[in-house]
């Protein structure tokens, strides 16, 4: 199923570089791409071979569940708040993606 993601925001990307050039939708994408860091951890906690890498990876699991919601609010949020102006020509979306990307992967490591 990760694959799966993955080959589908390969293909949006594709599909995003020759159409749109709007920033909103970019912004999913990089989002997306972030998430999917997320579920590649998850991946490789619950098929790892290793007993003690399993039971320490489910308590950081357990703890990082929030994660799924706060992607998802990130995602749906940050689509409305990609405006550009004068002032500011790095949507504050991509800040708050970025910053929720920065704390879950220190929490992950």
């Amino acid at each position: 199923m990760l694959l799966l993601f993955n080959a589908a925001m390969v293909a949006l990307v594709t599909y995003f570089k020759f159409t749109s050039k709007h920033i909103a939708p970019l912004f999913v994408l990089h989002c997306f791409s972030h998430y999917s860091f997320f579920l590649t951890f998850i991946v490789l906690v619950r098929s790892n071979e290793n007993e003690k890498v399993r039971a320490l990876g489910i308590k950081v699991l357990k703890k990082t569940k929030i994660f799924h919601l706060l992607f998802a609010a990130a995602i749906i949020g940050g689509y409305f708040l990609t405006d550009c102006s004068r002032n500011s020509v790095y949507p504050v979306s991509f800040l708050i993606g970025d910053a929720l990307f920065f704390v879950m992967f220190f929490l992950v490591n």
